[in-house]
């Protein structure tokens, strides 16, 4: 398995991690903590756990210990940004020692019921799943309550890379 390739996925991730987020704050901050229609929890709830989730994944393949965030710890937008940070921060430190070998070794959730487990590599795919899932989720709570959404595609991510890319080669006028 080529490690670059997860990285690059990563890095998208982060990407559209940041786009959200700048939705989030354009809304009124006084609405961050305050639970939504229907069963939707705050926008500082489902921040909190899309971060939470990529947290303790990332800390689980890195030390094989489940540790999960405890969501009562922030209430702030601030302090929701420094953990926002701090888990990118972590999920880079580990993906910069990443190796193919490492990517295929087999781990499993102590809190796992039934007997069975996941390669490394598959871990980190439901990690990037479940956050690509939940910000959509996160969008839809801040297009009701009246603020911007950005797209998130994959292919979004590939052109403003590319056009980054392009613009750098082109000598300014």
């Amino acid at each position: 398995m080529d490690v670059t390739h997860w990285q690059e996925l990563f890095d998208y991730n982060f990407w559209a991690n940041r786009r959200v987020w700048a939705c989030v704050i354009a809304v009124d901050r006084t609405l961050f903590d305050k639970p939504l229609s229907g069963d939707r929890p705050s926008l500082m709830a489902q921040c909190v756990h899309i971060l939470g989730v990529e947290s303790w994944w990332i800390h689980f393949l890195q030390t094989d210990v489940v540790e999960f965030v405890d969501d009562e710890q922030f209430h702030t937008q601030e302090e929701v940004r420094a953990f926002w940070d701090q888990v990118e921060a972590n999920v880079g430190t580990y993906l910069a020692q990443l190796t193919s070998d490492e990517l295929t070794r087999t781990v499993r959730p102590t809190f796992w019921q039934d007997p069975w487990s996941v390669q490394v590599w598959q871990g980190m795919m439901q990690v990037l799943n479940h956050s690509t899932d939940h910000r959509a989720q996160l969008l839809d709570s801040v297009r009701e309550l009246g603020g911007p959404t950005e797209e998130q595609d994959y292919l979004s991510y590939l052109h403003e890379r590319a056009m980054a890319a392009h613009e750098r080669r082109i000598p300014p006028v």
